[in-house]
């Protein structure tokens, strides 16, 4: 092999290892059939995407709130601008605002009448509704039923033949996977599983039964 033909190769390869990289630190927005859906119904949710881009962000969950809101949480890892998140209408007006800065966080409301709901979420982002318990709350860009379970399979190291039944439900940012195992033998173990289903993590494993 020619020394040039070798430089082309390398080169090729050192292009290809960038791709990947930022690939898997700025995953591209996957656009799911439920913000297809919405879109349709009048929540210009990609153009609101486009707007905000910022690859510093590269975290990012959307909620739509009594189908009339987005809200978008934002994550990054600046030292001095880790987040920045917003409450959008379906006008793609932005209406309040929370992020980081170097003088420290900031919350402001150009709509002062959505404040108390913003504020609420603000101080419930780690809840799966955001805290808002009288609102429908919905993560649009959630991963997958069949790959929550999968990771779920995974996460106990189990397979779908070690169980009877398996059932997952999406509430709010989170899903929740129960792995039923068959009555008999009665030592068998279950497990509910908690998933982040923005970015596919495990939160939480619970087990029980056995013998």
């Amino acid at each position: 092999m020619s020394k040039q033909t070798t430089k082309i190769l390398l080169t090729i390869l050192f292009l290809s290892l960038i791709f990947v990289g930022v690939t898997y630190m700025f995953p591209f927005s996957k656009k799911t059939q439920k913000i297809k859906d919405l879109e349709k119904a009048g929540l210009p949710i990609s153009a609101i995407e486009s707007k905000i881009k910022n690859d510093i962000f590269p975290n990012q969950k959307l909620f739509i709130i009594d189908d009339s809101l987005l809200f978008v949480q934002r994550a990054g890892f600046a030292s001095d601008y880790s987040f920045h998140h917003l409450l959008f209408d379906k006008n793609q007006k932005e209406l309040c605002s929370y992020a980081d800065n170097f003088a420290g966080p900031k919350l402001e409301c150009s709509d002062l009448g959505k404040k108390e709901l913003f504020d609420t979420i603000i101080k419930n982002l780690d809840k799966p509704s955001l805290g808002l318990l009288n609102h429908k709350v919905e993560l649009v860009n959630a991963i997958s039923q069949q790959d929550a379970e999968n990771i779920a399979l995974k996460a106990v190291k189990k397979t779908p033949s070690n169980f009877e039944k398996i059932e997952a439900s999406l509430s709010g940012s989170r899903w929740y996977v129960n792995l039923i195992p068959p009555t008999v033998p009665t030592d068998q173990y279950y497990y509910q599983v908690q998933i982040d289903a923005a970015n596919g993590e495990v939160q939480k494993v619970d087990q029980g039964g056995g013998a």
